[in-house]
């Protein structure tokens, strides 16, 4: 059985009793504060005594400070929730704290939670190693002394505040590097369009010249046959055609913005001619 911490004065009947999941409460005020400002801390202890003396040690660090009285509810609730500490008692039932730190360590979820070891046994060189070993980064030792006890969680809460900010600052700049990237790709696929349109439209103006001769000479052709000459038909059939030329090379050189549409593969998307030149309002 583990040593019992003292309460603070004024501390009796403060407890609440365990809530539907069966965390034990705390009776705390933290007026004007928004939990999801807040870090999370997880207090481990198997005695529902030590595990209100430890939040009402810390209950102005305005933290949101969850409580387990097992290895196995520790684990559930870390499972759901991103912690910057564990205060993990040593000796409980059934599964003891270095148990629950092995345990943490195997999981990617909560192999990097740091963990302060709480404990009443003398300062054995080889149960603080075993500690170490399993994942401690820091031991209290009972009776605990609250100024050590709040140094220590401070440390460990300012760390992973900066963590966090860090994580944002380089997702932001993640994001902006993407963001730049795509605009970088698109002014690229913008200039490789305009020299496509610019080198679209000189051909056009050299083609106009003989589009127009072989409508002449099909037209000088139509004149000179009948009508029930075979070969009308194939005229007119090619003079329609470079009709149909002559307004999209004219299309092409009055290309004035991109306007584009989806194109028969997926994924992919062409100038629409007919917006692009301002034919298709």
């Amino acid at each position: 059985m583990n040593s019992a911490l003292s309460l603070p004065k004024g501390l009796q009947g403060c407890l609440k009793a365990p809530n539907h999941n069966g965390h034990l409460g705390f009776v705390t005020e933290n007026v004007g504060v928004k939990e999801t400002e807040r870090e999370n801390i997880l207090l481990v202890d198997d005695r529902p005594e030590n595990l209100a003396a430890l939040g009402a040690w810390l209950e102005g660090l305005d933290l949101n400070i969850f409580k387990a009285t097992s290895g196995n509810e520790a684990l559930s609730l870390m499972l759901e929730h991103d912690f910057a500490l564990v205060l993990l008692d040593v000796q409980m039932p059934d599964m003891d704290g270095f148990e629950t730190a092995g345990v943490m360590r195997n999981n990617p979820r909560t192999k990097h939670v740091p963990i302060i070891f709480v404990t009443a046994i003398t300062k054995d060189q080889e149960q603080i190693f075993k500690g170490y070993e399993t994942g401690a980064v820091d031991y209290l030792f009972k009776p605990i002394q609250p100024e050590i006890l709040l140094s220590k969680v401070k440390v460990f809460v300012d760390l992973h505040g900066q963590k966090k900010s860090l994580e944002k600052t380089a997702n932001a700049l993640e994001l902006s590097m993407e963001e730049l990237k795509k605009a970088h790709e698109e002014h690229l696929q913008n200039e490789k369009l305009q020299g496509v349109i610019e080198m679209a439209g000189a051909i056009c103006h050299e083609l106009n010249q003989p589009l127009q001769a072989v409508s002449g000479y099909s037209e000088l052709l139509l004149m000179d046959i009948s009508d029930d000459n075979p070969l009308n038909g194939d005229l007119k059939k090619i003079k329609e055609q470079i009709a149909r030329m002559g307004r999209i090379t004219r299309k092409l050189m009055r290309i004035t913005r991109y306007e584009t549409k989806d194109y028969v593969f997926e994924g992919q998307k062409i100038i629409d001619i007919d917006k692009a030149s301002g034919e298709g309002k």
